[in-house]
């Protein structure tokens, strides 16, 4: 029976970095990144990076033809979803700052598959468009951020 390869997203982290500081081009200078970043805590829930393709579509009135166009990039965003921490200087911290101060700062996602010399990494340029804390019966609170995606995400896969 065949293994089918899964990655776990337990373990993976999100780091942030002062764009001016931050080169992201390949897993060594991401890792240098990392080690001057500031680390998100306790992440609950991440939701997906990416980016869509705007679709045209042509019919014709005179026949059943059908042709598309692809447009232009948009890029989305991502819902970071952490336990509310007051004493978080580090993530929350820096969430907050950036929300405040309408900053960008280049976003760093490690993935929990290091095969070796490194792990995924997911970067992106990125500032905080919605911040709020929710609080419900008989739940933690909440600290969620909307972080939008300001450039095209990059890639470096697990080597």
């Amino acid at each position: 029976m065949a293994v089918i390869p899964i990655t776990n997203s337990q373990g993976s982290k999100v780091y942030i970095a002062a764009t001016a500081d931050a080169t992201v081009t390949d897993a060594a200078t991401i890792a240098t990144a990392i080690g001057t970043g500031k680390e998100i805590g306790c992440l609950q829930d991440l939701g997906e990076i990416g980016s869509s393709r705007s679709v045209q579509e042509y019919s014709c009135l005179s026949s059943d033809n059908i042709a598309k166009s692809s447009g232009s990039l948009s890029l989305g965003n991502v819902s970071i979803s952490t336990l509310f921490n007051a004493a978080d200087s580090e993530g929350q911290g820096e969430l907050r700052a950036i929300y405040s101060n309408s900053e960008t700062r280049t976003i760093i996602v490690m993935l929990s598959d290091n095969a070796g010399a490194n792990p995924t990494y997911y970067t992106f340029e990125g500032f905080v468009s919605d911040q709020k804390v929710a609080i419900q019966k008989d739940n933690a609170v909440m600290f969620n951020s909307t972080v939008e995606i300001a450039s095209n995400p990059a890639v470096v896969l697990a080597a």
